[in-house]
């Protein structure tokens, strides 16, 4: 049975994931509907 801490752990990875996840869909969303030079530079922008 885990541990308090790793169940912490295991949310804290769960909403990095969730996270993730948006940011990728953002930026695919972006690059189809305003093009994939702005997305790439709004990649950039954010350190990706």
């Amino acid at each position: 049975m885990p541990g308090a801490g790793e169940c912490a752990q295991h949310r804290r990875r769960a909403r990095e994931a969730e996270a993730t996840m948006a940011l990728i869909d953002g930026l695919l969303l972006m690059r189809h509907l305003a093009g994939p030079r702005a997305a790439d530079r709004a990649a950039r922008a954010l350190g990706l």
